[in-house]
């Protein structure tokens, strides 16, 4: 209770890029409007977050031409104190992101961002990222892989060598000690300077990277991970959605697990 009453003092924005198609679910409607017991997948997944301590904005992104059908999936969604907005996101997640960066209006300190495809991230996960991140300035939900890993590699150069010296064939792959392996996901959180001067950053140099983590340890800060329960999957294929559907209908939504 200690760290909750002092993260309550902490003023968290969170931003949900949810401008993909989702092409591989097959649906009418994009990825993020997808129906779980009959609740849009991104209603959800901001449900997720309404008891995150300090809690003062959070700006959804949506695809060009879809603002009003995502403002009518979050109505009457009850944010207590925070405030609720949904503003177009760009061609690539990053650029969601930097978007909802600049259309932030609170003044808060930590950043947290999520998939709008995680809808059932618990509330145990959600607050220790952030404190991670109030305390660290960066961090990140994952969670070590079950299964054995192995690096693909390619032909010629001196990082594709074996332990012999010799070159290694194309597509070859090595094993990996899965020990040393994260499977990052969301949420993830940082201080609200160090997000967005790393999309300046990226910005400016023409860097990518397929989450913010990867972007703010490019631009010099180390990020904390935060070992998840593991009941935090994202929806990309439709095998996941229902996935999600049994875990909601078990009773096992991240609304109600702590």
């Amino acid at each position: 209770m200690g760290q909750v009453r002092q993260l309550a003092a902490v003023s968290v924005a969170l931003i949900i890029p949810a401008a993909g198609s989702g092409r591989r679910l097959e649906l009418a409607v994009p990825k993020a409007l997808a129906p779980i017991d009959g609740v849009p997948m991104l209603r959800m997944s901001v449900g997720c977050f309404l008891e995150a301590p300090g809690l003062a904005e959070i700006i959804v992104t949506a695809p060009h031409g879809r603002l009003e059908a995502f403002a009518e999936a979050l109505e009457g969604a009850s944010t207590g104190q925070a405030g609720l907005r949904v503003v177009p996101g760009g061609a690539t997640r990053q650029e969601s992101v930097r978007l909802a960066l600049e259309a932030l209006e609170s003044d808060a300190e930590i950043v947290c961002v999520h998939d709008a495809a995680r809808p059932v991230v618990s509330h145990r996960t959600v607050t220790e990222v952030v404190a991670a991140a109030a305390d660290s300035g960066a961090a990140t939900a994952a969670v070590r892989p079950v299964d054995s890993v192995r690096l693909q590699q390619g032909a010629g150069g001196d990082a594709d060598r074996d332990a012999a010296g010799g070159t290694l064939p194309a597509a070859v792959t090595v094993a990996v000690d899965r020990d040393k392996v994260w499977l990052v996901q969301t949420p993830q959180a940082f201080s609200r300077a160090l997000l967005e001067a790393a999309h300046r950053e990226a910005r400016a140099t023409g860097r990518s990277a397929t989450d913010d983590a990867a972007l703010v340890e490019a631009a010099g800060t180390a990020v904390t991970v935060v070992e998840t329960d593991g009941e935090n999957p994202k929806v990309t294929r439709t095998s996941d959605l229902e996935l999600v559907r049994s875990l909601c209908s078990a009773g096992l939504s991240g609304q109600v697990r702590r």
